[in-house]
């Protein structure tokens, strides 16, 4: 079992950086090698380089029973188990709470 690195490198340019970003600041490339919901409340982002993040994502601070994430440019898509209709949050917003270091995305 691989572990989980503290370091994203672009696999395009080779730039390191300690922060979490879904694009590289050199290059422009996708950082993000998968974001998967684990069916519960959380969602799991793994990056370049082996770094791992793992968000509790709350609303109205209520729990999240997620089934699947998916982002696209400045749009992640959040689907419910319960729901069929995606929450829709910025991008900016899931980065902010990855650049502070936070483990709880809170939805608006």
């Amino acid at each position: 079992m691989q572990g989980t690195s503290n370091i994203i490198r672009c696999s395009r340019c080779q730039l390191s950086n300690e922060i979490p970003m879904l694009y590289c600041m050199r290059c422009g490339s996708s950082l993000l090698t998968t974001a998967t919901a684990n069916g519960t409340y959380q969602i799991t982002l793994s990056f370049e380089g082996g770094m791992r993040k793992t968000l509790a994502v709350y609303r109205h601070g209520q729990s999240l029973r997620l089934k699947q994430i998916d982002i696209h440019g400045p749009k992640v898509s959040l689907i419910l188990e319960e729901n069929s209709e995606p929450l829709e949050q910025s991008t900016v917003a899931l980065f902010r709470v990855l650049y502070k270091g936070e483990e709880l995305w809170e939805l608006e």
